[in-house]
């Protein structure tokens, strides 16, 4: 169990490149965003849920852009994620059912904004990666005090074929 002195940041990227996973829904219809989303949600709200000095951050990689998906601008550390936490009436951790709305709202606003050109199932994983390593470092320099930062890095793409 981590002490009060030791927080733990896991950082996911997910490709989300929607012509990709096109391919793969006609090949293996099993094997959608929408589970691997799901899945990555599960392994998020586990780690978050062993212990509150867990923290989290999940950054889509398409083939556009990179986007933040949790924490978005959108939501500040702290904010209960305004009512559709406090209506979380099914006993899970508040702060869960934020992440997972949050996520579930930037993928269809990232989804929605997707102007699909060409064949290409290319992604933009180096600006993707860049912006985990930056968000990883300016999260260290926030911390104040002898608190230490134990950083764990998560990369799926294409992690099904």
């Amino acid at each position: 169990m981590a002490s009060e002195d030791e927080l733990n940041l896991l950082v996911i990227v997910v490709d989300v490149n929607p012509i990709w996973w096109g391919q793969q829904g006609q090949r293996e219809p099993q094997f959608t965003l929408s589970k691997c989303l799901d899945a990555v949600m599960v392994m998020g709200n586990a780690h978050m849920a062993m212990t509150r000095t867990n923290k989290l951050a999940v950054i889509a990689s398409h083939c556009q852009d990179s986007h933040f998906l949790y924490p978005s601008k959108s939501w500040k550390s702290g904010d209960s994620g305004g009512d559709e936490a406090s209506s979380s009436r099914d006993g899970k951790y508040e702060l869960l059912s934020v992440a997972n709305n949050l996520i579930a709202e930037e993928i269809r606003s990232i989804m929605a904004k997707t102007e699909v050109t060409g064949n290409s199932t290319d992604t933009l994983l180096a600006g993707s990666l860049a912006k985990a390593l930056c968000y990883i470092h300016r999260f260290s320099k926030e911390l104040e005090g002898n608190v230490r930062l134990n950083c764990s890095f998560l990369h799926f793409i294409h992690f099904f074929y």
